[in-house]
């Protein structure tokens, strides 16, 4: 396995998949045979039942998210921030994660765990077939992800306990529960074989790059390019220093031991403080 993470490694981790965006693009695939391979290996010959649905039912959702984007880029409507390689984004953040707090516990597993291997499902499935809108109430885009996904679940015949705990991490996503989600492992050891641990490290992982200095102004100068459609109002905003202040102080929140680990929190806070500065706050 390769030494621990960083947040450097991270960071180049993310710019390779923006050299390779549309052209040389390795598909999302590849992408979750990466991060497996991060987590110290895809499937052992060995592997429980479980672990091979799990391990199907991921891969088999990234062919099903490469062949849409890749369909609708064709046509001008993949959404420009919603899109494959904000999914490549979130699983290569949340491999990072996951192998973060690995090395913070003593009795760590040295392949994909059955709590990872439902993270990546979930992450990869979070946003299926995204349609560039903005919820209208309550994980309404979540939900939507989730009983697309429900039926390949049960095609390949996901226990129904490990398919009810994918939709859960799923729903987490919603950005308007992140404060709700973090506040719900205050205080408690943090375990990643707990959904509600879990479930912080997912939407940590899908923000984080649009938290990083290197990505972040990119990311969000595409998602506004998102909205512009739905709401120009929001889109404005959004390209306005306020805009990122508001996004890094609301939405931007990290509380795992790991993303403690790689230093996120103060890379946060250094930005809020430049552009509260800015602002003569």
């Amino acid at each position: 396995m390769a030494s621990r993470p960083t947040l450097e490694r991270l960071e180049q981790a993310l710019q390779a998949l923006r050299h390779g965006w549309r052209q040389g693009w390795p598909g999302l695939p590849a992408v979750v045979e990466g991060c497996l391979v991060e987590l110290g290996g895809s499937l052992a010959p060995h592997a429980s039942r479980r672990a091979k649905l799990l391990h199907e039912a991921t891969v088999a959702t990234a062919f099903w998210l490469e062949q849409d984007g890749a369909q609708r880029a064709r046509h001008g409507t993949e959404p420009a921030y919603h899109n494959r390689l904000h999914t490549a984004d979130t699983l290569v953040a949340l491999a990072t994660l996951l192998r973060a707090q690995r090395s913070l516990e003593r009795h760590a597993p040295v392949r994909p765990s059955s709590a990872e291997r439902l993270g990546l499902l979930a992450m990869v499935a979070h946003d299926l077939l995204h349609d560039g809108s903005i919820n209208r109430f309550g994980s309404e885009l979540e939900s939507r992800s989730a009983d697309h996904l429900q039926p390949l679940l049960t095609e390949l015949e996901i226990p129904p306990v490990d398919a009810q705990r994918v939709r859960a991490l799923i729903l987490a996503t919603d950005p308007a529960r992140v404060p709700e989600i973090h506040a719900r492992v205050r205080g408690r050891r943090f375990r990643v074989e707990n959904d509600d641990c879990l479930a912080v490290l997912l939407v940590e992982a899908d923000i984080l790059a649009s938290t990083l200095v290197t990505t972040g102004l990119p990311l969000s100068a595409q998602l506004a390019l998102e909205w512009d459609r739905v709401a120009p109002e929001r889109a404005q905003a959004l390209r306005q220093p306020l805009g990122r202040l508001g996004f890094l102080e609301r939405a931007a929140l990290f509380s795992s031991p790991a993303s403690m680990l790689l230093g996120l929190p103060a890379v946060r806070q250094a930005q809020i403080d430049a552009l509260r500065a800015a602002r003569g706050c």
